[in-house]
């Protein structure tokens, strides 16, 4: 009776960057009620405009997988590149599927919170910290993006993971707050 189910585009389905669409189904009148009001909330300038532009991506949902499916596999060629280059300081786990990594960085005893505090604060660049996820001393990084901001955002990594390898007490005074 309280079960509440959401479903949605994935990311094969819609544009990186763009918005997200999905749908929720419950019996749970009480549930209902509330994730209406917040529906109502937060779609009440755009719903239409989001709902027209699903519309026309699943008539095109062919050549919007392929072309998705094509970043995705750019993205990941990349990543995993820059990942090498890394394994001095960083190891992974190849994804089998998804678009997101997780990432381990070696330095021990360092906040994941703090490092992508740190990353989004000097850089722009976000990343998920594994502390939130229990995995310490770890990001999430995810690929479904455009190619130039994931280059972009590596780059910004690789100094963030250098400053951190050279000095590695730099995040001291860094938040450890989400």
């Amino acid at each position: 009776d309280r079960c509440v189910r959401y479903s949605g585009f994935g990311v094969h389905h819609r544009r990186f960057g763009c918005f997200r669409l999905g749908w929720i189904a419950t019996r749970d009148k009480e549930a209902l009620h509330i994730l209406k009001q917040h529906s109502a909330y937060n779609m009440s300038s755009i719903g239409g405009l989001k709902e027209y532009i699903a519309i026309s991506a699943l008539k095109h949902r062919k050549a919007l997988i392929d072309r998705n499916m094509s970043l995705l596999r750019v993205n990941l060629i990349t990543l995993d590149g820059w990942l090498r280059q890394n394994k001095k300081h960083l190891s992974y786990v190849y994804p089998k599927a998804g678009s997101t990594v997780l990432v381990f960085y070696h330095q021990k005893n360092i906040s994941s919170i703090k490092f992508c505090n740190y990353l989004f604060d000097t850089t722009g660049t976000l990343i998920t910290p594994g502390d939130v996820f229990s995995v310490p001393n770890s990001f999430r990084i995810s690929y479904a993006c455009d190619h130039r901001q994931l280059v972009a955002g590596l780059m910004c990594l690789s100094e963030a993971c250098k400053k951190l390898n050279e000095n590695p007490h730099f995040l001291d005074d860094e938040s450890d707050e989400v």
